[in-house]
């Protein structure tokens, strides 16, 4: 399924990557390195599920943070860098089987030169701040 620029994609934040200081996921947790999993809220909401069925495992009481497809673009520009969002039903581990089809994850590759330090921070700044500006968050359990 092609995503719309406006569908919300969910982003579990662990309790390691929660600031409880500043109500909001530390940078860390947006590391463009490897891909980023994300869960397409909507879809999974069509057919019943809410996302908290997915806390399971590592993400039992997680947090959430949803973002755009927009957000996701948005936070690739200003360095030569394309953001990437596709579906990636078969790398989910075996626990979340049954919602495959809502996986989708984020990969982003440098157009020019090498990844810089700049641009990782960059990249992930602005998701952490869209989220916080839309207040698309749910902190993790206490």
């Amino acid at each position: 399924m092609s995503l719309l620029p406006n569908d919300l994609l969910c982003r579990f934040i662990r309790t390691k990557d929660w600031s409880k200081a500043l109500k909001r996921p530390k940078p860390p947790a947006f590391n463009p390195n490897d891909g980023l999993s994300l869960w397409h809220k909507n879809l999974l909401e069509r057919r019943g599920v809410s996302l908290d069925q997915l806390g399971i495992g590592d993400f039992v009481g997680a947090g959430k943070a949803y973002h755009s497809l927009r957000d996701y673009h948005e936070a690739g520009q200003g360095y030569p860098m394309t953001v990437d969002v596709r579906a990636e039903p078969d790398k989910v581990r075996d626990s979340w089987k049954e919602w495959q089809y809502a996986h989708y994850e984020a990969h982003t590759y440098m157009t020019e030169g090498e990844w810089t330090r700049a641009a990782i921070q960059s990249f992930r700044n602005l998701l952490v701040a869209s989220s916080v500006k839309n207040g698309n968050l749910v902190p993790p359990d206490p």
